[in-house]
């Protein structure tokens, strides 16, 4: 009988199969991270349309402390009167409230990357745009959330018709 002699290993990897791991996860990262960067991306959109439905909430608590009407502020002023208030609706602490963080702007607290409409409150139509994101804040190439009288907020593309309809009725 012959005996066979075992080669034991020293429990290392070969240069090859270091080689063979090494590109597994390069394609595995190469496939996943643009998944993870669109649900980044789309994460920072859901959080754009909710700071419009809160700018909304707090117009509406301003209106029902004074008699229905919103402030008289048009354009981004609409959405900036709110900080102004006595007492603030709208605290230092909580300005981030008025950024679209999709792009990552770097906006002071009195700064907003929201537009709001070219007539004051009253004067604007019941499915009219009443604010919506700055023209690219969410890329060159893409539109941006909508934010309607009635308080709804929708994202639409560049060449969507309610997107171009913001550029007469909602401030540059």
């Amino acid at each position: 009988m012959v005996a066979l002699s075992a080669q034991r290993r020293s429990g290392g990897f070969t240069l090859v199969e270091l080689l063979v791991v090494i590109v597994i996860i390069g394609i595995l990262a190469g496939l996943l991270l643009p998944v993870i960067g669109n649900a980044i991306t789309q994460t920072k959109i859901t959080a754009c349309l909710h700071n419009q439905q809160q700018l909304y909430k707090l117009g509406t608590l301003y209106a029902s402390s004074h008699k229905g009407s919103w402030p008289s502020a048009k354009g981004e002023d609409l959405w900036l009167s709110l900080r102004r208030t006595a007492p603030p609706l709208i605290e230092e602490g909580h300005a981030s409230i008025l950024h679209c963080m999709v792009l990552d702007p770097e906006l002071s607290v009195d700064e907003t990357n929201y537009r709001g409409p070219v007539v004051p409150f009253a004067r604007v139509g019941a499915t009219e745009p009443l604010g919506a994101d700055k023209i690219g804040n969410h890329g060159e190439k893409r539109g941006g959330c909508v934010l309607y009288k009635d308080g709804s907020v929708q994202e639409h593309e560049l060449d969507h018709p309610k997107w171009e309809d913001c550029a007469t009725k909602l401030s540059p």
